[in-house]
Formats: structure tokens, C-alpha cells, sequence
């Protein structure tokens, strides 16, 4: 039975949007799609990636007029064709990577472009704009002196600053969230989600984008589901879960996400032995088998991305021993792990897994590109365009063409071609940092079934992650960090969430 547009009657609409359409070289990416967000409601906004939520956001925030349709702020027609125009109907848009500058304190990046002047001197008046900022800080929960720079907060203090800054404008009533605990640990997603239950409060309209399932229906009223650019439904939260919210996305269950486990393990192919690299992480021992996948869990802090970049060679450690594949080895650059046959998939895709503005078969060749050469370092073009074309068919990666600049990919599609890069290095054991993160529910599914092949090859892999059902869900055993300590390792088996959660938040090294 269809729940359309549930809604409570006793709120008035604090955004609608009737109809919207919007294509880009003659493709749509929304057809005709209503959208309500009643005053102070928290209303999630979820689908695969492609589906069309940042063009929806983009239309909301006017980097993206639409082509046609109409959009109501406080039941009256708004016009919006730029950013400037969402701000004077009151609307914010605080995206993922927040667009801070680090050097810059926390009043200044509030106020950066509007800072008030003392009359007509040009000179910034900084008491009105110190006081203001810490009225800001402090409706979003943020004790700082607005004085200190941006660089010296953790993530989730910069995302805060974000919102003040979003909140600068009084006449704001609309706040749009696009990601924004992708990169958060539990305690800073929940510090984030008390704050918007506070804003809610104030009387704040809040449009929650995520592909956290978890998250959508812990703090939402309200969620509309996209697909192929057009609106499935918009149901209440509280009658139904991630399970049905994912049927509506996928047409498939939250469960069929991760394949089924054979637990074939083989030898060791990996033996870590007592590895430092202080203050990250200290005396660190565990083995990977060949055809196991193990997994490595703990919160931002504990110490696993560290672990991982040093048996890379991206980092040094200062004492202990990797052994691969039997023999000891010292990989002391990525490349070196490369040849040896490692290869790691980065948690920042952006920063360390791409090259944006170069193609998409040249970031799928760019790790091993000795394969498609001559012994004259001559590029053969046709096995070239061949290998790519096959890992953009075989990962099914969304794009117009292999030449295709990866910058204009989505995020789970850029994901793609980080793991083709990798596949093509053929290594025989890989590692896997965060690999799904701010990535759709379909794409990890695709994700985790690559994984699971790659061990039914005899290949060895490794699955660090904060996700504590995504370890669960894949891997076969689980090793728990905790400020730089492996605190426990766990058969899958016996393994609950709540045995790893306690490991990770309060356990002891032994």
C-alpha cells in the first residue's frame, strides 16, 4: 500500500518542490520530482549513487537551476537560479568536504566574504563578527575560542563550523547536510546528530542526505527515496526500516548484500610480527591467510589506517616485521609493495587512489602499467584501450567511455576504478581501507562480492573499516584496534556487534 507523502497537517511546508526536471546534454537525471520538507522536520533524502540526489541538492542550492518544474519557500514561489538566491530564501548547503581554510580561525572561515566593516573604512570590525560567531558556536554545541584556526579542530568541530557558518544568515530556515559523517567516528556522528535534534528544536528544516542507512532512520521524520532520477516514494520513518528503505532503493534486501562465506582458508600469507610506529600504533602481530578475508576494526584514532600504510611502505615503522609470502620483507615505498605483490585501496580515494583530471583508463593502468608496454617503455594502445575496457565492463563502472576524465564519476564509481587499478596489479594480497565509504548500498554490495572472489582465488585480503556490519558481514576473521593496540582477534563465528564495539571503545590490549 502506498504511504505517499505522509505528513504531519498541523506543519506548514518550509520548502516544496512540484515537478523538477533536470537533464545535462540532452541525459535527465530528474524527472518531474516532488519533494516536501515540512518546518522543523529532519527529512532523509536517500538513493543509489546516480539517483539524483546531488542534482536535487544542487537545484535546492541553485548551482543547478532547474530546467523546469517550481520550487515553493514558505508556500511562496522562489526563484532560484544561483547560490545567492538560495541564501535569501533562507536556504544552506553544507556539503561533505566542508570548504574551510585550515589557516583561517573559526570567525573568520564563519564569516568569510561577509565580514562586517567599521562604516566606511574597509577595516573588519572584529568584536560584532567574535561575538556573533560564538552565538553561532554555541547553538551548534561548539565550545572553541572562535580565535584558534580551523586546522587545530577535529573533523567533527570543522563540520560544526560548517554548520555555523551555514547559520550565519537570520532569516535561515532550510539547512541541507550532504554526507556529513561519512568521515566520522561513533562518538563524533553522534556529537553531529544531538546537534541537529537541537536545531530541529529551534524550529530549523533539515534535509539529511546519507548513504548510512543507520543514520536516516535513527534521526529522520521523514525519508524520500530517489532511483533513476525520479522519486519512488516519501514515507514515514518510523514505519519502516533500512531493510525496506533499501528494498525501495535496490529491489533487494539489506542481507543480499554481502555473499555467502566458504571459509576455505590456505597458508599464511602475511605475518605481521610486533610492528611499531609510535604514537599510531605499538606492537602489532596477526597472520592473513591466503582465500581469508580478515577483517580490521576500530574508530578514527585506533590506529588501522596507520598499520596499513606502514606494511605498504607508505609510512616507516620503527621496529618489528613483515613477512610475505614466506620471506622477510621491507617495502619501503608503494611501489616496492607493488612488485612484491601488495597493493592497498586508500581510505581518501581523492588524496591517494586518484589522479582526477587524468582519465579513467589511465588511473586503471597507472599502478602497473609495465603490462601494457614494450622494452622500449613504448605504451602499446591496443592492449591499453583492451585491459581497460575490460575492467570497466567487469567492475561495471558507469561512464560514457574509458576516456572519460574520472573527476566527473561518481563517488562509488570512482571507488570502482581505485579497485581496477588494483586488479590490475594481479597482487596476491590486498588491503582495503574504509572501501565503501560515502558509497551507495548497490555499489557495496559489488564491492563485497569482488572481495569475496578475490579470496575464492587463493588471494589474501584485508577489510579495515569503522562499519561494524559491513566487518561482520564480510569477513571471516576480526581483528579489534584500540588507540594503536590490537585488543582482540574474533572468529566471525563468534563474533557479535556488541563484543566488537566493546573491544574497539573499551578494551584492553593483552
Amino acid at each position: 500500500m502506498s504511504r505517499d507523502n505522509p505528513k504531519d497537517a498541523t506543519r506548514a511546508p518550509a520548502l516544496e518542490l512540484r515537478q523538477i526536471s533536470k537533464s545535462f546534454s540532452g541525459v535527465l537525471a530528474l524527472t518531474k520530482v516532488d519533494f516536501e520538507l515540512l518546518e522543523g522536520e529532519i527529512h532523509g533524502l536517500v538513493g543509489e549513487n546516480g539517483a539524483g540526489k546531488s542534482t536535487l541538492i544542487k537545484v535546492i542550492a541553485g548551482a543547478h537551476p532547474a530546467d523546469s518544474g517550481q520550487i515553493l519557500a514558505k508556500g511562496h514561489e522562489a526563484k532560484i537560479h544561483s547560490p545567492a538566491d538560495a541564501r535569501h530564501y533562507g536556504i544552506s548547503v553544507v556539503h561533505q568536504h566542508a570548504n574551510l581554510v585550515p589557516q583561517l580561525s573559526i570567525a573568520e572561515n564563519i564569516y568569510l566574504g561577509q565580514e562586517p566593516a567599521k562604516g566606511k573604512s574597509g577595516f573588519v570590525d572584529w568584536k560584532p563578527m567574535h561575538d556573533r560567531a560564538r552565538e553561532l558556536c554555541k547553538q551548534v554545541g561548539l565550545d572553541c575560542d572562535v580565535t584558534q584556526p580551523v586546522f587545530s579542530l577535529s573533523f567533527v568541530e570543522q563540520q560544526l563550523v560548517a554548520i555555523a557558518r551555514a547559520l550565519l544568515s537570520r532569516n535561515m530556515h532550510v539547512l541541507v547536510l550532504d554526507e556529513p559523517t561519512a568521515s566520522m567516528d561513533i562518538a563524533g556522528k553522534d556529537r553531529l546528530l544531538d546537534v541537529l535534534r537541537s536545531l530541529k528544536g529551534q524550529g530549523i528544516s533539515i534535509i539529511y542526505v546519507s548513504h548510512r542507512l543507520d543514520e536516516v532512520c535513527e534521526i529522520t521524520d521523514r525519508v524520500t527515496i530517489l532511483r533513476d532520477g525520479s522519486r519512488v516514494d516519501t514515507v514515514q520513518t518510523s514505519e519502516v526500516d533500512a531493510n525496506e528503505i533499501v528494498r525501495m532503493m535496490l529491489g533487494k534486501s539489506l542481507e543480499q548484500q554481502f555473499p555467502e562465506r566458504d571459509g576455505k582458508a590456505g597458508d599464511i600469507i602475511l605475518s605481521v610480527k610486533e610492528l611499531t610506529r609510535r604514537p599510531s600504533f605499538s606492537n602489532v602481530s596477526f597472520d592473513v591467510r591466503k582465500g581469508e578475508i580478515l577483517g580490521i576494526f576500530g574508530v578514527v584514532g585506533s590506529g588501522k589506517s596507520e598499520l596499513l600504510h606502514a606494511i605498504y611502505g607508505a609510512d616507516a615503522y620503527e621496529s618489528g616485521q613483515v613477512i610475505f609470502d614466506g620471506a622477510p620483507t621491507i617495502a619501503n615505498t608503494p611501489r616496492k609493495a607493488i612488485s612484491n605483490g601488495l597493493f592497498l585501496v586508500p581510505e581518501d580515494r581523492h588524496q591517494q587512489g586518484l589522479v582526477l583530471d587524468l582519465s579513467i583508463k589511465e588511473n586503471l593502468l597507472l599502478a602497473n602499467l609495465d603490462r601494457c608496454t614494450t622494452s622500449w617503455s613504448f605504451i602499446k594502445n591496443g592492449q591499453e584501450r583492451n585491459d581497460a575496457q575490460s575492467l570497466v565492463e567487469d567492475l561495471r563502472i558507469k561512464c560514457k567511455n574509458a576516456v572519460e576524465k574520472v573527476v566527473f564519476l561518481s563517488g562509488g564509481n570512482q571507488q570502482k576504478v581505485v579497485l581496477g587499478k588494483g586488479l590490475y596489479t594481479q597482487a596476491s594480497l590486498y588491503m582495503f581501507d574504509e572501501p565503501t565509504r560515502g558509497v551507495d548500498v548497490g555499489a557495496k554490495a559489488e564491492i563485497y562480492r569482488l572481495m569475496r572472489n578475490l579470496a575464492k582465488q587463493g588471494v589474501g585480503v584485508i577489510v579495515a573499516s569503522s562499519e561494524s556490519a559491513e566487518i561482520m558481514g564480510i569477513c571471516d576473521r576480526i581483528a579489534v584496534m584500540r588507540q594503536g593496540k590490537l585488543v582482540q582477534i574474533i572468529q566471525r563465528e563468534q563474533a557479535t556487534e556488541e563484543l566488537i564495539l566493546s573491544a574497539a571503545l573499551a578494551g584492553k590490549a593483552s
